[in-house]
């Protein structure tokens, strides 16, 4: 936590968390072992009673018996070392923000979503903030047995009135209410007015082993002390409650008698700086040894005469229960537990709490009788060793999870279980279905082989074509309107105009573009059940037979579909009305009854998809009106056109993907309803289809449309291709007559603010699956091309900003608003888009933007995709990179979903992207071209974005399934003035390799050691000087479109090492070749003061740029002194551009000199130029020496030592 209580924005600490597959662990039982699946919850594994308790009794309960997974709300802290090795794995739900923020209550629901899928039969939550997140997320779950904590009497203040019945009320949901003493017991009951059975007390343990040694010496800790008498308060320096202000005022009359005394303080807080000028302003700064928090406090133990605890409230203190473990007399306050420790006169002295003068007189007496104090202390590691050994509080633990199970008639062993894992999942899969998913998934079953007898007994499923005229409905255009359409056309886009008839000629040699496949031949005779492109024909049986994923069976099925989308049907057409060729009309018509006469229903994999008949119904649509007034259509088309409109509506109605695929597949088939229920009214069941189209796409703008305007899939393809199934539905409806929600209206708006914000690099950056197809022009398939929206969204929406980013109209505007929507499109006036950074919280992207729009990165800390991810990859923390319309560093696309020897896994894989690997393997396992066996929890820690900087925050867990699991963690640091830090930590234990890519964008190839360059931009890369890391460029493939892989060259660093691991990037994109004199270097850290602060200095052409990451505890290193978790220096070489920035930060000085000071912990403040200008999160809070800053300006140079 904060300073100031809460979760803080960004913490830029360097823990682990381990996190393997939820139910599994290290440990390994054989298959018939019986285990009871405990779940325990903590704040931190810092050092604390608490946390030593839950870890110790994780680790020591039988692993025969028990799988215990350890969750932290920050799973960081030095008790992760004594986990190294155990059966116990470790997992972080961290409420970032706090409990009921967005992201807080997030957490509780993955939490609850983690119990669930694990089958855990106990959660035991240790303490306050593990109560409040693990009690509410396991009722959630149905956990049936729910233990929440009370271990202390220090929290009684915060559970005052609103907060007290809150608690209240969480714990009420719990099977049991765990405390550590009596009289924390008796409060609770007094307070809540709990059942007394409901509240129950297990002591603390103690690790005797650990404290029977006495020390030979204490010069390892205080040298020439060894004639001093110690005495030790071990304790956190956070508030008041441990009494290190009462020890301190009560020294002077100790000190007065026996000068010789030191007083020993293990711990650390916030409130240290505080004692330690107390102490310094009584004279006794040299009777005081401020220890800070320490991981030997047994062996500071064996070196100590006395033991002190004068707190204000008190659990069960474990540091009075090591006092007497370690043999040491003891004075404790009256307080809590403490009285059921010490007995008075026996095991040890009790005074007052608060109380100087008694806790004085207590210490004397020790002193002045060393007899008395051995006495005590022998008595007291006596009765510890027989009512408080570990052993003793597992034992009674034991026997309250199997009281608490038997009470809730659970089955605590879980039964061995020989089926395959394939089996396991179709059974969980369908326990999880509903009542209405099995419902309808049986409906379809029964509903497809019905329609199968049908057509066995040669019965059709042609419905009655109305003939009474029903309204006239309105497509885009009227059929009047085409020869003019046409004629702009010709004027506006005379090239796209000459390509379309190109294609047709070549559609009628029967040579399709399809996907990236270009010309594919199909030979005299279309096959329309053939893939040519691999030469694989698919069977002519029931559609619910096939398996279209099966590659030997019937190759690639997206180029089979492809082919019978019929979009060049509208090719045809278009070119047709453009040049009157009469040969594109007849070979429209002549292929429309070919494919008839060969794909009767329901025979053939091109009825297996609805998606896919709800893209070959909407080429039908448009196809029909391009030629509807023209004397080339056949008499009597359009009964034959309404029949075959009808027979695929009602496949499409009959076999929505509500359950198998609620993605774009349902998206796209709730549109062709909505269009062929609002154009074809002659249809029976037309205004049922309208009505159900539309409310379904309505439904799905809300389902899948997250709250920050980008699609759930977590691809930029797959967002353009939703926004474009909305645009054409909502002006459809809007022409005719059906009401336009305005919560659609404003998440149409908000697609497209996303996709400009995206766009501002100059072209959108690839992430996720790349689909191959579009809705209205399949050419139109590439990255450059997925502003198009942006074009009709102009028009729509008066945006001058959209217009900037399209950069002009698009024949799809032309098509879709007449040459009004030209016309509207050129009055509007364009509008710059600011050279601003943008977040997309909900899907986890973070857009960083150069000034001038020079360059734009994106991170993808997101979620890997919707539901099971189907379309995303294995990019966790990946980043794309864009200058002056062209990638630098690009994503690797999709190429195939399958293949004669697929390379899907390969292209959506770690390694395909511009991120960490760990262990050689993948950040998720695939399972399927469409699946994965675990998806990582992806974290963006967080985010701060100033007037001249970025930073982002990340970590993901995908590497915590390794036998020693691990972490990955990136920062980004991004200069808008075109520096980019990237700094990857790998944390957690053992031995891997690692390795990290770049992949550079197609055409960049290395001009120098380096530096990458192309087409009038590029990138250069600095790493650290003496990284020792393995370096190589290599030839990688990435995929600009579907069925196409091109070579681009990759960056890839490499390395076998222990962990935790670093690695530090510097990318810069660059307008020239040129290579400059330049280097960077790590900082050395000078003294113990740097702490955990690592630093770095990048120097070229005179210019100089110093960056430093901390934990949030002071430091000092080089010249700096600080408390920021993140601080940068930066100047030229003729320093009119100096800047400084900072994070979290309450003091900056350099060279003694204070610069910056703030009342509280500062998110962000910037000091920029000369004379200094102020840009702060917190302007109020805010001081700037401005001498101090002047002084640094005007020095020559910054001081450093380099190695």
């Amino acid at each position: 936590m904060s300073r100031d209580g809460q979760y803080p924005e960004i913490l830029v600490s360097e823990s682990p968390t381990l996190a393997p597959v939820p139910g599994e662990s290290r440990h390994n039982p054989t298959e018939t072992t019986l285990q009871r699946k405990v779940f325990y919850l903590v704040d931190s594994l810092n050092v604390g009673g608490t946390e030593v308790q839950a870890v110790e009794l994780a680790i020591r309960l039988n692993p025969e018996r028990y799988n215990v997974t350890l969750g932290c709300l920050r799973a960081r802290g030095p008790l992760l070392e004594r986990l190294q090795g155990s059966s116990v794995s470790v997992r972080e739900f961290y409420p970032k923000g706090g409990f009921d923020s967005v992201h807080g209550i997030y957490q509780m629901f993955r939490l609850a979503m983690f119990l669930r899928r694990g089958r855990f039969q106990i959660v035991h939550t240790h303490d306050l903030y593990a109560n409040v997140l693990g009690i509410p997320a396991a009722a959630i779950a149905r956990v049936p047995v729910i233990i929440s904590s009370q271990r202390d009497l220090g929290h009684l203040d915060l559970y005052k009135s609103g907060r007290r019945v809150w608690l209240r009320r969480l714990q009420k949901l719990s099977t049991a209410v765990l405390t550590n003493a009596n009289a924390v017991r008796e409060a609770v009951l007094a307070e809540d007015h709990f059942a007394p059975e409901k509240v129950r007390v297990i002591h603390n343990g103690v690790d005797l082993e650990s404290f029977s040694q006495r020390s030979s010496g204490r010069a390892w800790l205080l040298p020439d002390a060894d004639q001093e008498r110690w005495i030790v308060l071990v304790g956190n320096m956070h508030g008041d409650v441990k009494g290190h202000a009462v020890l301190i005022a009560a020294a002077e009359t100790v000190v007065r008698e026996f000068p010789d005394v030191r007083f020993l303080f293990a711990g650390d807080g916030e409130r240290r700086k505080e004692f330690e000028e107390q102490v310094a302003r009584i004279g006794l700064a040299k009777n005081f040894s401020f220890l800070g928090r320490r991981n030997d406090v047994p062996r500071i133990l064996s070196c100590c005469d006395i033991g002190v605890l004068p707190s204000q409230a008190e659990g069960l203190p474990n540091a009075v229960l090591e006092y007497l473990a370690a043999g040491l007399p003891t004075v404790a306050s009256r307080v809590g537990g403490n009285v059921e420790i010490i007995h008075e006169g026996k095991t040890g002295l009790l005074v007052l709490p608060d109380e100087p003068s008694a806790l004085a007189v207590a210490l004397v007496r020790l002193l002045r009788d060393p007899g008395f104090a051995a006495e005590l202390g022998k008595n007291g590691r006596s009765f510890v060793s027989a009512e408080f050994s570990f052993e003793r509080m597992i034992e009674k633990t034991d026997q309250m999870y199997t009281e608490l199970l038997q009470s809730r008639d659970v089955e605590t062993n879980l039964e061995p279980n020989h089926s395959s894992a394939g089996w396991k999942r179709v059974y969980r899969r369908v326990r999880s279905m509903g009542v209405a998913e099995v419902t309808d998934r049986l409906r379809q079953y029964a509903t497809a082989r019905l329609d199968w007898v049908r057509y066995k007994v040669g019965s059709d499923f042609f419905p009655e074509i109305s003939t009474v005229p029903q309204g006239q409905p309105r497509f885009f255009f009227s059929p009047e309107d085409v020869p003019h359409l046409c004629s702009r056309l010709r004027e506006l886009f005379p090239e796209t105009a000459e390509q379309i008839v190109r294609r047709a000629e070549r559609i009628c040699e029967h040579r399709f573009d399809l996907l990236g496949y270009e010309a594919v031949d199909y030979g005299t005779e279309i096959d329309w059940h053939c893939d040519r492109v691999h030469g694989k024909l698919a069977p002519r049986k029931p559609w619910f037979n096939l398996k279209y994923l099966d590659f030997d069976l019937v190759g690639d099925s997206k180029v089979t579909w492809e082919l019978n989308r019929h979009k060049h049907l509208v090719t045809l057409a278009k070119a047709f009305r453009l040049t009157g060729d009469a040969k594109f009309a007849s070979e429209i018509f002549a292929q429309w009854h070919h494919w008839h006469s060969e794909n009767p229903y329901p025979i053939g994999i091109n009825w297996a998809s609805s998606l896919e008949v709800a893209f070959r119904s909407l080429s039908w649509l448009w196809t029909y009106f391009l030629m509807a007034d023209s004397p080339a259509m056949p008499t009597g088309f359009r009964r034959s056109w309404l029949r075959a409109l009808a027979v695929s509506g009602r496949h499409i109605e009959s076999y929505l993907s509500t359950y198998f695929s609620p993605n774009t597949h349902l998206l796209g088939e709730a549109v062709a309803l909505f269009f062929i229920g609002t154009l074809c009214p002659e249809i029976p069941a037309s205004r049922r289809w309208q009505e159900r189209g539309w409310k379904i796409v309505q439904q799905e703008a809300t389902r899948q449309v997250r709250s920050d305007g980008l699609h759930f899939e977590q691809s930029a393809y797959y967002h353009v291709y939703a926004l474009d199934f909305f645009l054409h539905c909502a002006i459809l409806a809007s022409v005719n007559h059906v009401e336009v929600p305005k919560e659609f209206d404003r998440t149409l708006e908000k697609m497209l603010d996303a996709l400009a914000a995206l766009a501002r690099g100059g072209i959108v950056p690839g992430f996720g699956d790349d689909d191959g197809g579009r809705l209205f022009d399949p050419a139109r398939n590439r990255m450059i091309h997925m502003t198009d929206p942006l074009a009709t969204g102009a028009v729509l929406f008066g945006r001058g900003d959209f217009k900037d980013m399209a950069g002009g109209p698009r024949e799809e505007t032309l098509w879709l608003l007449g040459d009004a929507g030209i016309h509207e499109f050129e009055r509007i006036p364009a509008k710059a888009v600011p050279d601003a950074s943008a977040v997309f919280r909900a899907s986890g992207l973070y857009v960083m933007a150069g000034d001038s729009r020079k360059w734009q990165l994106m991170i993808d800390a997101g979620p890997q995709g919707a539901h099971t991810a189907g379309h995303g990859h294995a990019d966790a923390l990946s980043l794309t990179l864009t200058a002056s319309g062209r990638e630098l560093l690009s994503d690797a696309g999709t190429f195939e979903y399958v293949g004669p020897d697929s390379e899907r896994d390969r292209f959506r894989g770690t390694s395909a992207h511009n991120t960490l690997m760990v262990g050689g393997v993948d950040q998720a396992p695939p399972r399927g071209p469409f699946g994965w066996d675990r998806l990582p929890d992806v974290q963006a820690e967080g985010w701060i974005s100033g007037k001249t900087f970025d930073l982002f925050v990340g970590s993901h867990d995908g590497y915590s399934r390794l036998p020693n699991p691990a972490i990955h963690r990136r920062f980004v640091l991004g200069l808008r003035s075109g520096l980019i830090l990237v700094r990857d930590l790998v944390l957690g234990f053992g031995e891997y390799p690692v390795d990290i890519f770049w992949h550079l964008g197609h055409g960049l190839t290395e001009q120098a050691p380096d530096l990458f360059f192309g087409g009038g931009a590029g990138l250069r890369f600095m790493t650290v000087d003496g990284h020792g890391w393995s370096r190589s460029v290599e030839e990688h493939f990435h995929s600009p479109v579907y069925g196409v892989k091109q070579a681009h060259k990759a960056l890839h660093f490499a390395t076998r090492t222990k962990l935790p691991a670093e690695f530090v990037t510097l990318l810069i994109p660059v307008s020239t070749a040129k290579r400059s004199d330049d280097n960077f270097v790590k900082i050395p850290a000078q003294s113990a003061s740097s702490g955990s602060c690592i630093g770095y200095r990048y120097r070229t052409g005179g210019n100089e740029h110093c960056f430093f990451f901390a934990q949030g505890a002071p430091w000092k290193m080089d010249a700096w002194s600080t408390d920021a978790e993140v601080l940068y220096f930066g100047r030229s070489a003729d320093a009119p551009q100096v800047s400084l920035l900072c994070c979290n930060a309450t003091s900056v000085e350099w060279e003694g000199k204070k610069i910056v000071s703030a009342r509280k912990p500062v998110l962000r403040c910037e000091v920029i130029g000369n004379p200094a200008a102020v840009v702060s999160s917190d302007p109020d809070a805010v001081t700037v020496d401005t001498q101090a800053w002047m002084t640094l300006v005007n020095s020559s140079q910054v001081p450093v030592k380099v190695i």
